[in-house]
This record gives structure tokens, C-alpha cells and sequence, in this order.
């Protein structure tokens, strides 16, 4: 979840700073439509990290790749995906992963 917030957050301060560039610097807007897209990319695999899914047909935890990740529909809560144990496309729910405390 903490993914989607930060590619949300990203969106929401490069996309117009990316319009106001290409603007300014036309002859490097390509340069700069890729510079963006690695950010958002980068960002989204940063939550991509640990995080597990729970299938509500079966309740298999499952982890998925980065690419699904990207492109598989989603809501702020949940995902669509095919469980890997029993088959079926339905709304995962994300489990959030344990974090083990140092002592």
C-alpha cells in the first residue's frame, strides 16, 4: 500500500513540474517523459517489496511479480488477480508483511 501512495504522491507533484519542463525545454522532452516514467516505475517497486495477497475464495498467501503488480486492476484495497493455489480471478486483499524487530 505504501507504493501506491508514493506513486500517487509522485504523480501528483512531477506530472505538472513534467508539462512545465517540456514547455520550457522542448527540444528534451523525451528525455524528460522517460526520466518520469523511471521514477514512477522505481516507486512502484519500492512497494512492491513484501508484499503478500490473500485469496478470499481459498485464503492462499501469495506473493505476485513486479510486472503484475503494475498492471493488474486494482482499488485502493485490493487487486485483481488469479490465485495461484485454487485458480480463481477474484478481489485480493494485501497482506501487510511482518516486520521482525531487532533486539
Amino acid at each position: 500500500m505504501r507504493g501506491n501512495v508514493l506513486v500517487a504522491i509522485a504523480g501528483l507533484i512531477l506530472l505538472p513540474s513534467l508539462f512545465i519542463l517540456t514547455a520550457l525545454l522542448p527540444e528534451r522532452g523525451i528525455v524528460i517523459w522517460f526520466c518520469l516514467a523511471g521514477v514512477v516505475v522505481g516507486l512502484a517497486l519500492i512497494g512492491h517489496v513484501g508484499t503478500r495477497w490473500r485469496c478470499p475464495k481459498c485464503g492462499n498467501v501469495f506473493a505476485i511479480t513486479p510486472w503484475t503488480d503494475l498492471t493488474s486492476p486494482h482499488q485502493p484495497d485490493s487487486k485483481r488477480l488469479r490465485c495461484p493455489k485454487c485458480g480463481e480471478v477474484s478481489w485480493a486483499k494485501a497482506v501487510q508483511p511482518v516486520r521482525k524487530i531487532k533486539t
